[in-house]
């Protein structure tokens, strides 16, 4: 709505013909009010400002620019001429009651624009309960004792903590039980907590420490704490590609990565930066096609590598463990060492480098590592990393290193391992020792990695690994393996692989053949050949069970040059409340009969619930 101070109009009687003065000065200059939609390099802001025209030169308050955006350093006055700033064009759309304003591009403040929908976290709802998991298994074979086994787990919890115990029942009846022990064994007893909010989590009880890829975990009995970013979903962790640039006026912004749209968004005049792209690993190529307000179309093409094992720069990652090493986990109940301590602490500098850093401590042990993860711009991502040690008063070291490269079709990677033979952590501390106070068991003098694989469309997919494993006994372990598959008609596959070990004198072979015949029906045919010249072939068929419930279903035979034939067939049935399976396996002449029962009953608030 426009405010107009308009002269009065005087009239001469009835049939004048006078015409009226011409207007003053004075009134000419009158200062005019309106109330007008700013409107910035063709974008409506959606805001009513309060705009003067004086002496033929709109004003306006230099807060309102400020307000909307604009550098303060170029409205220095409380008050702005529009009309007299050289760098601003304004014009005035009486019909539209808008002022439109044309300003350079580098004044309007950058936009972050999330593509497609941004992560939100969202809050957990948890509540008070208890609940009882079981697996029961039995199994009988001919001539021998029968065998009956209970998992299980009971977990009390609450908003603030969870407590869990699990553990095993075992029984044989008859025949001869060979090593079995029967009666209950303890697996873990933990009280654990978690706070979503800093993505931290802490446990008390048994535990399995944290590590990083060149170091080792280990159980203790004791206490745990450290970042979880598994309860914060939301939270992208490795650095992400983001795409700059500016626009003079209104814009759709289409992303395409690796040839597939990603993304469609609305941009405002100025700059831009598109951020939290899509999920994406490795080399690609994004193209970014912007469409203006007058259909200017521009394409831009820009490379990428992510590396997920990065972290986001000043995101940190640490966890620390304290207590006592676990003993003959799965044979006694409560058997527990020294004491010992284990923290790690990954930090990302920038985009291109994240640090590591790994120590272990006990009595008569100490050791302290540093590694690096580096990407290599476009080239793929480089792991590297240091660690030193001293047990029982030997000092040893380790260096690993490696190299991965991916991208839609191709990946590539390397990783290498070498040791001192005085090397001790956690891991090698509290098992048996030997009368020089060497423990008697070790890990691997060196170890190198090499795998490829690429995707050829039609031709299907190559792999090759190769594997080199040297230990300080002497003993040497390679292997070498070529894969092949490909896609047939309808969802039905085929895979073939050739391995040989150098110390062997052939290869030894696989083909198999996956026939798809309806959303549960499936049949595949296999046929190896061990390097030791032994031959099978089998047939398998398999229906599986519907996500709500029912039947499922597996048979097999195998023919075995040899050995004798084998056999063997499945029926497991599931409802809402227990999922049984049966079945038997074996040769003809010694067969091995089966027979399962999982589920669970809980209670949740003043509801009970099973299945």
């Amino acid at each position: 709505m426009v405010t107009l101070s308009l002269p009065g109009i005087a009239l001469g009687e009835s049939g004048s013909s006078e015409l009226p003065p011409p207007p003053t000065a004075s009134i000419v200059n009158q200062e005019q009010h309106f109330r007008l939609a700013l409107v910035i390099n063709r974008f409506d802001t959606g805001k009513l400002a309060a705009v003067t025209l004086r002496n033929g030169h709109f004003y306006i308050s230099s807060s309102e620019l400020i307000g909307l955006g604009l550098p303060a350093d170029k409205f220095p006055a409380p008050e702005t001429d529009l009309t007299a700033d050289t760098d601003i064009d304004t014009r005035y759309d009486s019909e539209g009651q808008r002022l439109l304003l044309q300003v350079p591009t580098g004044w309007l403040p950058n936009q972050s624009v999330f593509t497609g929908n941004p992560n939100q976290q969202t809050q957990a709802v948890a509540g008070s309960g208890a609940l009882f998991n079981y697996d029961v298994y039995t199994s009988h074979t001919q001539g021998e004792s029968t065998l009956s086994s209970a998992w299980n787990e009971f977990r009390i919890f609450t908003p603030e903590a969870t407590l869990s115990s699990t553990g095993i029942l075992r029984k044989s009846f008859g025949g001869n039980s060979g090593d079995i022990d029967d009666g209950f064994r303890r697996y873990d007893t933990t009280l654990s907590g978690v706070n979503e909010a800093h993505a931290f989590s802490w446990q008390v009880g048994d535990l399995i420490t944290g590590a990083l890829s060149w170091s080792n975990s280990v159980r203790l009995g004791g206490v745990t704490i450290g970042r979880d970013f598994s309860v914060r979903p939301d939270i992208i962790t490795y650095p992400l590609p983001a795409f700059n640039g500016q626009t003079a006026v209104p814009t759709t912004a289409d992303l395409f990565i690796n040839g597939y749209q990603s993304a469609s968004t609305n941009l405002e005049p100025g700059p831009f930066t598109l951020t939290n792209l899509p999920y994406v690993n490795g080399a690609g190529e994004a193209v970014l096609v912007t469409t203006d307000a007058l259909g200017r179309r521009v394409s831009t093409t820009q490379p990428f590598y992510v590396a997920s094992t990065l972290l986001k720069p000043g995101l940190s990652d640490a966890s620390l463990s304290l207590g006592a090493i676990r003993r003959d986990y799965g044979e006694k109940d409560f058997s527990y060492g020294n004491a010992a301590a284990s923290g790690s602490y990954r930090y990302g500098i920038n985009d291109y480098l994240t640090l590591e850093s790994h120590a272990e401590g006990a009595s008569e042990l100490a050791l302290g590592g540093l590694g690096s993860v580096i990407k290599l711009g476009y080239l793929g991502v480089l792991n590297t990393s240091a660690t030193t040690s001293t047990m029982y008063g030997k000092r040893g070291n380790q260096y690993d290193w490696g190299y991965q490269y991916s991208n839609s079709r191709f990946n590539i990677g390397t990783q290498h391992s070498r040791r001192d033979k005085n090397f001790g952590n956690l891991a090698l501390y509290d098992v048996p020792q030997s009368n020089s106070n060497q423990s008697s068991y070790s890990l691997s003098k060196s170890s190198d990695q090499y795998s490829a694989a690429i995707s050829l469309d039609q031709l299907g997919s190559f792999g090759l690994a190769y594997f080199d494993i040297q230990s300080f006994a002497g003993d040497r372990t390679r292997l070498l393996n070529l894969s092949w598959n490909k896609s047939l008609w309808g969802n039905s596959t085929v895979y073939v692989s050739a391995s040989r070990d150098p110390s062997q004198q052939d290869w030894a072979l696989a083909l198999s053949i996956q026939i798809p015949f309806s959303t549960f029906d499936n049949v595949s045919v296999t046929a190896q050949r061990s390097a030791t010249g032994e031959n099978q072939q089998t047939v398998t068929y398999d229906h599986a069970m519907p996500s709500d419930g029912g039947f499922k279903w597996n048979l097999a035979y195998a023919n075995q040059s040899q050995q004798s034939n084998y056999q063997q067939a499945t029926l497991g049935w599931r409802n809402e409340h227990v999922q049984l399976q049966g079945g038997v396996y074996g040769p003809s002449n010694n067969y091995t009969q089966w027979g399962g029962d999982d589920g669970g009953v809980g209670v949740y608030g003043q509801h009970a619930a099973d299945g």
